[in-house]
């Protein structure tokens, strides 16, 4: 069977997804030498490469006009059996039989939230373009991934007609306690802080985390703000700069994957106030790490954490202000054995790789 694998969005730069297309890819590597594949970009994936396994240059960004045309011809030339897009960004004109990966709809949640600075005509445009692909994406596709039963729920909610073609395939963390080496296991910040890993799109309601934490009693505990430095995280520094709820804020920025570990390992807790996720793997890394997690009650939370959080309701900025009051004078005690048992045994990439590669020969069965 020969598979083909858009992997453009391949690493740790391109957050959630990418972290999704390396780790799948590394370890359905691991377990498939049988079928061909042909990895589409991912230019820092050339350690895939293998007999069977044939990096192709595919020179085009993701969203892009040019995708739209390179992509197809790109795919129609090595007549795959069957092509895997991690995310819905399926290019329109694609013939040859497809699987699509859905991570969230937050876009048809929230669809105003990441205008940023384009002209309001513009990103309505924009927006219209993103509902025509997914709707193609997810009609066309032979099956449909999803990282969470949420998430299936969200699309069959816009788009009942493909219910039947779902399947919930949970990913996993990145990053694991072992991921430290012993000799950088030095704490990066001296204080006691929570932490908070990912975007600072509206939806993940960074700006309520902020006023809270400045209202509430929590000694000298600071509060360290983790992801790339975009408009988003410009936009929420100076709400923080106007309303004065910078004290004690720590906006670190991007980090290495070691640094990002060591971050997480010395954490007093870790924090995700956010209104929709598809997932939310950073809140479920902290769990891996041991460490008692404050979270909003939306439904992804509650199927991904269990046990493994106290939640809040999102929108309540007094409910949020006095659990971080009760976090920090009595912070939880969790069964971290147990709770890492159970969080192993349904979020392992090997599980995934399983599951994602029995899709692959039961859709070459039809």
């Amino acid at each position: 069977m020969k598979i083909a694998f858009d992997a453009r969005l391949f690493g740790i730069r391109h957050r959630g997804i990418g972290m999704y297309t390396e780790n799948l890819l590394i370890t359905l590597k691991e377990k498939d030498q049988t079928n061909n594949y042909y990895i589409l970009g991912g230019e820092n994936a050339n350690y895939l490469a293998s007999a069977n396994w044939q990096l192709i240059k595919a020179d085009c960004r993701v969203y892009s006009c040019r995708e739209q045309i390179l992509i197809p011809k790109l795919i129609n030339k090595l007549k795959p059996d069957l092509v895997h897009y991690p995310h819905f960004n399926v290019p329109l004109c694609s013939q040859r039989p497809f699987i699509v990966t859905v991570h969230d709809l937050i876009l048809h949640q929230f669809p105003n939230e990441r205008a940023s600075t384009l002209p309001k005509w513009l990103y309505c445009f924009k927006l219209a373009i993103y509902h025509l692909v997914v709707k193609r994406a997810l009609t066309k596709a032979l099956a449909i991934i999803t990282v969470s039963q949420s998430v299936k729920e969200d699309i069959i909610k816009y788009y009942p007609q493909v219910a039947s073609k779902i399947k919930v395939i949970y990913e996993a963390p990145a990053l694991l306690p072992k991921d430290i080496p012993k000799d950088r296991k030095e704490r990066l910040i001296k204080e006691d802080y929570w932490l908070y890993v990912g975007a600072a799109y509206p939806h993940k309601n960074l700006s309520l985390l902020l006023r809270a934490f400045t209202k509430a009693k929590k000694g000298n505990r600071q509060l360290v703000l983790v992801g790339r430095q975009d408009y988003f995280y410009q936009q929420l520094k100076l709400l923080a700069k106007k309303e004065k709820l910078t004290k004690g804020v720590i906006f670190w920025g991007e980090v290495s994957q070691v640094s990002l570990a060591n971050l997480y390992a010395n954490a007093a807790g870790y924090l995700s106030p956010s209104l929709a996720e598809g997932f939310d793997l950073s809140a479920l890394q902290a769990a891996f790490f041991h460490k008692p997690i404050l979270a909003s009650n939306i439904k992804v939370h509650q199927e991904i954490l269990k046990e493994a959080a106290i939640f809040f309701e999102p929108q309540n900025l007094e409910d949020l202000t006095c659990k971080l009051e009760q976090f920090y004078q009595s912070p939880p005690k969790f069964n971290y054995q147990k709770l890492e048992q159970d969080l192993a045994a349904s979020f392992n990439w090997q599980k995934t790789a399983q599951e994602t590669l029995c899709l692959y020969q039961n859709l070459k069965l039809l």
